[in-house]
């Protein structure tokens, strides 16, 4: 086990399988067009085949071994402590210190993320007060056996898309709790996720595409997370170049929406589109085949739970409340 200071270090990767192994529905790979590996045998080639081997050594050589083995951890721990009496003895406190150096540094450069103004839920600044309160809920973390990584404040997970925010936040009745948030990274830059409700002719096109968060088979229109480089409308038409291979003749913008106030802050740019051409299906993105609906298919599909996607049907109602698709 990998260890910092002399503090042992948990491998994420026996989380995410003991996290697996709780639950089969997550690794669930039946008909999906984005295959899990075999976590053991694709990340962790040599483990079965260490395993079997050391149940084939002579005792005496394996106990000879976990001596040795102990007493070089006991040497190799002495040393840390003698050579890193510059370096935190705490891993949590490594973490939380480069979570919280990149929180303020979105802090000061995207103050909107952060603002106060007429919030009753008000986020907490005071180094002292994130302090203390973090105290108080490791130790009630520990108590339970819990990751004490569940206090952490300021960024706790970020990659090339999204960032993860755990905000310290005053309640209005005064209690102080955690709150998780998502970022679009490409909304720190002034753009967002755009959907495209795409017509050629007479009928809507969808997409019968893979979702690896649900696991699972959607009906769904065109979208995605928006260009960093691009505005709302040309990352519109990328998608579609992207996804079903085709040229946008007319696009009309219908206003945002949020997909989920709860816990994902950028806002999304709903499209309506005329298509001029349509191509063959983005198979690299767990897209497999087009179906084409008529406004009452897709209607009935809808009232059926066939779609279950909020970004089609919000995008389908906004575009019937603006009265765009009695001139289809």
């Amino acid at each position: 086990m990998s260890t910092l200071g002399g503090v042992p270090l948990r491998d994420p990767l026996d989380r995410y399988v003991e996290l697996l192994g709780g639950d089969p529905e997550l690794t669930c790979n039946e008909g999906g067009a984005f295959r899990m590996a075999a976590l053991l045998s694709i990340l962790r080639p040599d483990q079965d085949t260490y395993n079997i081997r050391l149940r084939t050594f002579p005792v005496a050589f394996v106990c000879m071994w976990l001596l040795f083995g102990a007493v070089y951890a006991q040497l190799c721990l002495a040393d840390s402590k003698a050579s890193t009496s510059s370096v935190p003895h705490d891993a949590e406190s490594v973490r939380e210190q480069m979570s919280m150096t990149r929180y303020q540094k979105l802090q000061s450069d995207y103050p909107f993320l952060f603002t106060n103004d007429k919030a009753p839920l008000r986020i907490i600044f005071d180094q002292t007060r994130i302090t203390a309160w973090q105290a108080k809920r490791r130790a009630e973390l520990a108590a339970q056996g819990l990751p004490l990584s569940w206090a952490d404040i300021g960024v706790v997970l970020e990659d090339p898309y999204i960032l993860m925010i755990r905000d310290l936040v005053e309640f209005p009745n005064g209690s102080v709790g955690g709150y998780i948030r998502l970022i679009n990274r490409s909304s720190l830059s002034g753009n967002a996720g755009v959907v495209i409700l795409p017509m050629m002719g007479k009928k809507v096109l969808l997409l019968s595409h893979f979702r690896h968060a649900t696991r699972s088979w959607h009906l769904e229109i065109p979208r995605g997370f928006g260009e960093r480089d691009l505005s709302p409308a040309d990352s519109a038409r990328q998608e579609i170049r992207e996804e079903v291979g085709g040229e946008i003749l007319e696009l009309q913008e219908l206003g945002i929406m949020h997909s989920d106030t709860g816990m994902a802050g950028q806002k999304i740019h709903i499209y309506f589109a005329r298509l001029s051409s349509v191509g063959d299906p983005e198979k690299q993105e767990g897209i497999d085949s087009f179906r084409w609906a008529t406004l009452a298919e897709l209607e009935e599909l809808i009232r059926k739970g066939e779609i279950t996607d909020a970004y089609t049907i919000t995008a389908y109602t906004r575009a019937k409340l603006q009265k765009i698709l009695d001139l289809s």
